[in-house]
């Protein structure tokens, strides 16, 4: 890569960085003197559902006004309410190229920067962005059970993102996601608190692959199940929650915690402000 081109990368991930610490700093000051904790997977109720939904909208804001520029709510509501009913009403459902290349937008800015990311997608062309999305989507509506079997799920995500550049796993979950609502999108945030907040330990371990996506999707179904949502709905109280977990609101104590006894998985971390570091990588990896 070009010496400038890396130093402008490296510019615009600081710049980045610096507008997450910002919202995370908000996210504390509007916790402060509350008596909200944020609820644990096992525990979360109908009631913590709602009342995180309700808190969705205020969070996206706190970033879009923390970042220079940036479109996020435009996008967000693009991507929530616009583009899922647009791609159900072709026949046969499919995404565009430049589709894609805004919720790749919307995904960098709702959530971590990773700067190399639209350059990869925009090497695919629109063809190839047309028919794999639409042979995906019609593998995926002929998986006929409220809970996409784990092997045939496999199967067709595999496909997706070996189809086109630039989409890995978190991705892939992305564009399924935009047809079907059984499916999980992989946010950091959101797979921080599935996969360690019922342990209480703040990793920043998130595994951008295959099985690790696929261990976070297992979890969603199960959670959405259990608390009675789609999986799609779950992800946005997720990302709220992991947001708020991460930017330094404590947990809700277990059953057991209540009870007097230890909680077995908690520990502290003096991380707790920053958001996931991206784990080392080859160059192409996808996400």
């Amino acid at each position: 890569m070009p010496p400038k081109r890396k130093i402008k990368l490296a510019k615009e991930a600081a710049e980045a960085k610096g507008s997450e610490d910002d919202a995370q700093t908000e996210i504390r000051n509007d916790a402060s003197g509350s008596t909200r904790l944020v609820p644990r997977p096992s525990g979360l109720t109908a009631e913590d559902i709602q009342a995180a939904l309700s808190r969705y909208q205020h969070r996206i804001s706190q970033l879009t006004e923390s970042k220079t520029g940036s479109q996020l709510q435009e996008l967000d509501d693009w991507r929530l309410n616009e583009l899922p009913k647009l791609v159900k009403s072709r026949k046969p459902a499919h995404i565009e190229k430049s589709e894609l290349e805004r919720l790749m937008e919307w995904k960098l800015a709702r959530g971590k920067f990773r700067p190399t990311l639209p350059a990869l997608i925009a090497q695919n062309t629109p063809v190839k962005v047309k028919s794999s999305t639409q042979e995906a989507f019609s593998s995926l509506s002929n998986i006929k059970s409220s809970t996409p079997s784990y092997q045939s799920f496999r199967t067709l995500l595999k496909s997706l993102c070996g189809a086109l550049k630039g989409v890995g796993p978190a991705t892939g979950s992305l564009l399924l996601s935009i047809s079907d609502d059984r499916v999980p999108f992989m946010s950091d945030e959101a797979y921080i608190w599935i996969m360690y907040a019922d342990q209480g330990t703040k990793k920043k371990d998130i595994k951008y692959t295959e099985k690790g996506y696929l261990d976070y999707a297992v979890r969603m179904w199960e959670a959405a199940e259990n608390a009675g949502t789609s999986p799609a709905e779950l992800e946005q109280v997720a990302w709220v929650l992991g947001w708020e977990w991460i930017s330094g609101i404590e947990l809700a104590p277990t059953s057991k915690s209540l009870d007097g006894e230890p909680e077995a998985g908690d520990e502290q971390d003096d991380s707790s402000g920053d958001i996931p570091d991206k784990p080392k990588k080859s160059k192409r990896q996808k996400r």
